[in-house]
């Protein structure tokens, strides 16, 4: 009773696409948001299947759709490391061909406590071919702190740090210092949330290398 919606993900200076996030779905109205399905999941002692399940469904349904180029973002939290099953993932079980274009989108629900251990199973994963992003940054648990002991490939910038940044100057100066630091580390950003042609615009001046939002394309099912 769960299904994938894919979220483009846009490239800011020609509004191609670059690639898809896959967002997890209950068919049920009172299970449609992924943080009750996760929610529910976690009363039954059963968040580790739940993942399982969400990830072989969001591969399945988009990994044979993907354009020369494009990449397909999946949203891992920090506790799945601990299932073996994911920790020990092999692609060709879970039908990935080329790791290289799979993005794990570390989505902190909850906080890492062990980096240390942690970055250990990054490069276990680095090794294999995939890239890591930091969702959410500026929210939460995802902040500097884990962009800095993570090193990821990409920093998704929170939609709170990007709603009406084309009239708001603070929030303009810190997207544009993490543009900066971005590009200083082999780093791409990014902006999550953009829903109109002003905020587009005004990431577009600053240098932000990607964008999603509303402002494109809805979440839609792939299928």
């Amino acid at each position: 009773a769960v299904f994938i919606e894919y979220h483009p993900i846009i490239v800011t200076e020609t509004e191609e696409v670059y690639g898809f996030e896959a967002l997890a779905r209950g068919v049920r109205r009172e299970l449609r948001s992924p943080e009750v399905l996760f929610e529910v999941a976690a009363e039954a002692n059963m968040v580790w299947e739940l993942s399982r399940l969400l990830r072989e469904k969001a591969v399945s349904g988009m990994i044979n759709k993907l354009e020369e180029g494009q990449f397909l973002f999946l949203n891992i939290d920090p506790h799945d490391f601990d299932d073996p099953t994911f920790r020990n993932l092999d692609p060709d079980t879970l039908g990935i061909a080329d790791p290289s274009r799979v993005v794990l989108e570390i989505t902190e629900r909850t906080a890492i406590k062990d980096y240390p251990r942690f970055q250990e199973y990054l490069k276990a994963f680095r090794e294999r071919g995939f890239r890591f992003a930091v969702d959410d940054a500026g929210s939460g648990y995802a902040g500097l702190g884990s962009i800095a002991n993570l090193a990821p490939d990409y920093i998704k910038l929170d939609i709170s740090l990007i709603a009406n940044i084309d009239t708001n100057f603070l929030k303009q100066n810190l997207v544009e210092t993490m543009v900066q630091f971005a590009n200083n580390h082999g780093t791409l950003v990014i902006a999550e949330g953009v829903e109109r042609r002003e905020e587009l615009e005004t990431v577009r001046q600053i240098g932000v290398h990607f964008t999603q939002g509303f402002l494109f394309h809805r979440p839609r099912y792939a299928g």
